[in-house]
């Protein structure tokens, strides 16, 4: 009896340990599947404030356009400052698209073959990505992806990264790849325009170099003793006039239209261009305003400095509900009356409720006459669309300061324009918001500040936890 009482305890503990066993085994299996399911379908998510770390709508637009494998060869070396944010980022592009083939190439352990593909691909140097798509290829170096703060070197300190604006760089040469052909703008010389060669505050320097990356050419024009627009001009852009065009080169414009032009009209307010008759022809009405809008305006500057975040659906402003663009000194925009049948003029964006269009200029504050300013919410840029052959378009936009030297980089001032550009272009698939430059965040402290992080860091909170300490001690002991 003894013995089967032993033997039944036995048997119990041998049932038990198969159970846990089979238990074990089964759990271990269902954490392989799991990890499993989850290795091969998986979801990003970018919790920081400015999707840093998300795509853009314009980079998905694009990488959904590729039609055969891009290649992308990263010849960095691992310890390069760039090499992070490069490969970070890489991995984004690969995982949006299934065309996207990385190369990783560390020319500190595996230099015969990084001098093998750097022969065949004709690079001249580290530290660069080489994309390769059907028969092009096109280079970028990390000075073409970020912005480099050399400034602490004279303290014998390491040069920092201070931006990072890989994605557009990126996005931009696979663009120049896939569309083979460069877009070209020329910008209207010779009436008080913006120029593209300024690179003062008012100049449109920047705004070259940004349409560069862009893969745009951009170049000036002087209409006079021109017959007509150039043949290879994609979009024409008039960059905010301050004297008159002659009637001559208005008719100039006007026949450019005709054939099917693509123009686009940066118009600031208190400016005589002699274009007026010319744009409500084609269906755009710009009366001689000054936009304000109190509930809308930049703090400790009046109310004639505002941003503008009430976008309509169009096309060009539909993707920019969560941006906003700036502008300094603007005029009113808006769909002319008595409507042309073949165009279809939609507005962009306009003010708040409370905005209004001044039209009393000698006045020294702002406030609004119900009797003979233009109640809001005004409008303040007007697209247009010819619906017959030859399918002419047109955008007018009631300032040009938006997208000077010293605005460009404003919130979606920049983005905003390349929508209007590439609308105008027919390549309507790079409308969306540009990509993010990725920026350190530096703290800068005052010394009260410092103190008092100090204090509450070193003094108070370890103080805390050894008074609580204290007092846990003395109650057990009692």
């Amino acid at each position: 009896m003894p013995r089967s009482k032993q033997s039944y305890s036995r048997s119990l503990r041998y049932k038990a340990g198969a159970n846990l066993a089979v238990g074990l085994a089964v759990a271990s299996l269902l954490l392989i599947m799991v990890n499993y399911l989850s290795f091969r379908h998986y979801r990003l998510f970018d919790w920081t404030s400015g999707k840093l770390y998300t795509l853009s709508g314009k980079t998905e637009n694009v990488l959904a356009g590729l039609e055969e494998p891009l290649k992308i060869y990263v010849f960095y070396q691992p310890r390069h400052r760039a090499y992070p944010y490069v490969m970070d980022l890489l991995e984004e592009y690969a995982h949006a698209s299934n065309k996207i083939e990385i190369q990783k190439l560390d020319p500190d352990r595996d230099l015969a073959r990084v001098k093998m593909l750097a022969k065949k691909l004709k690079i001249g140097a580290l530290n660069v990505i080489v994309m390769e798509y059907g028969d092009r290829r096109r280079e970028l170096s990390d000075s073409e992806m970020m912005e480099i703060d050399r400034s602490a070197m004279r303290f014998g300190a390491p040069p920092r990264v201070k931006s990072f604006s890989g994605e557009e760089a990126i996005t931009s040469a696979i663009v120049d790849l896939t569309e083979g052909e460069q877009t070209r703008l020329y910008f209207t010389a010779g009436h008080g325009e913006g120029s593209l060669k300024d690179a003062g505050i008012d100049g449109f320097s920047e705004l070259g170099n940004k349409l560069e990356r862009e893969n745009i050419l951009a170049a000036e024009l002087v209409l006079v003793g021109q017959e007509s627009v150039p043949g290879d001009c994609d979009v024409l852009v008039i960059g905010g006039p301050t004297r008159p065009f002659p009637p001559e080169e208005v008719n100039r414009l006007d026949a450019y239209m005709e054939k099917g032009g693509k123009l686009l009209v940066l118009l600031d307010p208190l400016s005589e261009t002699n274009l007026i008759s010319f744009l409500k022809k084609w269906g755009v009405d710009t009366p001689d305003t000054i936009v304000v809008d109190p509930a809308r305006k930049l703090p400790f500057v009046d109310a004639s400095n505002l941003y503008v975040q009430d976008f309509t659906g169009h096309e060009i402003s539909g993707s920019m509900k969560n941006s906003a663009v700036l502008f300094i000194l603007a005029r009113a925009v808006d769909v002319a009356g008595g409507r042309n049948p073949d165009l279809d003029a939609a507005t962009l964006l306009r003010t708040s409720p409370s905005g209004w269009g001044e039209v009393d200029f000698t006045k020294t504050t702002f406030s609004f006459d119900e009797s003979s300013d233009r109640k809001g919410p005004v409008s303040l840029a007007v697209a247009v669309k010819e619906k017959k052959e030859p399918h002419a378009r047109m955008v007018v936009v009631g300032d040009s300061d938006f997208v000077a030297n010293g605005q460009l980089r404003n919130m979606g001032n920049a983005d905003f324009f390349l929508n209007c550009t590439n609308w105008l272009a027919v390549r309507e698939k790079l409308i969306a918001i540009g990509p993010k430059d990725m920026e350190n965040v530096k703290l800068t402290f005052s010394s009260a500040q410092m103190l008092r992080v100090f204090l509450l860091c070193v003094v108070i909170l370890p103080s805390l936890g050894l008074v609580l300490g204290i007092a846990v001690w003395i109650r057990r002991r009692r």
